[in-house]
């Protein structure tokens, strides 16, 4: 039996033994509209603006005014507490992210 790794690559397609590429934009969107609606918030109260490097959140800013107290601080620390998978390929990237 033999073992070995393969990749095809035709135009702008590319397989190989890799999950598919991760839409960054969507994972934060997702994930944080999720911690919203956890933290007590109603869609469409709030959004952040976040910097992050390979691996972690580095900057987190935005409107949360809408929110309670309660709800803004719980988002706020669950944006900082994301973790990041290792898709994030950018050494320091920002995103908007409208709740």
């Amino acid at each position: 039996m033999g073992f070995g790794r393969g990749a095809i690559r035709s135009g702008f397609a590319s397989v190989s033994g890799r999950a598919p590429l991760l839409n960054l934009q969507a994972f934060l969107d997702e994930r944080l509209r999720q911690e919203l609606v956890r933290c007590g918030g109603v869609p469409g109260s709030a959004h952040l603006d976040l910097e992050t490097t390979l691996d972690e959140i580095v900057s987190v800013t935005g409107d949360v005014a809408s929110l309670d107290a309660l709800a803004s601080s719980c988002l706020m620390e669950a944006a900082w507490a994301l973790p990041l998978p290792t898709a994030f390929y950018e050494t320091w990237a920002t995103f908007h992210v409208a709740l």
